[in-house]
């Protein structure tokens, strides 16, 4: 599966970069055809193994090789809801 470097090298749901402001805020709206809500599917974010999102300190610089982002500052584990998935 190719990623949104180009390669086969990354995750299904790596995203663009995205900046917070000096107070720390921040939006951003993506969309990618590497993962899917939709259980049973082969990307599905609801596997056996689950699924998170992770933020890291430094952006990724989307190079073939390993790269230091930094810490990880923040993360999320998406689980459904109870209204489908």
């Amino acid at each position: 599966m190719s990623s949104s470097r180009g390669n086969s090298g990354g995750h299904g749901g790596d995203l663009l970069n995205s900046y917070a402001a000096a107070d720390g805020s921040a939006r951003a709206d993506f969309l990618t055809g590497g993962v899917t809500l939709d259980t049973g599917e082969s990307h599905s974010v609801f596997d056996d193994d689950g699924s998170a999102i992770i933020v890291h300190e430094r952006p990724d610089p989307y190079a073939e090789e390993e790269s230091d982002t930094g810490e990880r500052v923040a993360c999320g584990v998406i689980v459904p809801t109870g209204g489908g998935g």
